[in-house]
């Protein structure tokens, strides 16, 4: 139980730090609640809880959930479309 604890506070905090994007909960199909385990539902309630604690201004946790969204014509911190040989984007 404590690795649950530690793992969804500390990907909760890659996430209001922008370093992961959300779309790898899109795998937990949220409208069977009842099916998922609960060591699942505790790992994403302490991340999303430690997301919103974490967060300071509304538009910050705006980029938070539109992170890893599909975007046309523009650059983000994980999609870029030059050819640059520069693996990490700096």
């Amino acid at each position: 139980m404590p690795q649950i604890v530690n793992l969804g506070k500390f990907y909760g905090a890659l996430v209001a730090q922008g370093e992961m994007p959300l779309h790898f909960l899109k795998i937990i199909d949220f409208n069977q609640v009842q099916d998922i385990p609960k060591p699942s539902l505790l790992f994403v309630h302490l991340l999303l809880d430690t997301v919103f604690a974490e967060v300071t201004h509304i538009q910050q946790l705006k980029d938070i959930f539109n992170n890893g969204l599909p975007s046309v014509g523009k650059k983000t911190r994980y999609h870029d479309d030059s050819d640059s040989d520069d693996f990490m984007g700096t």
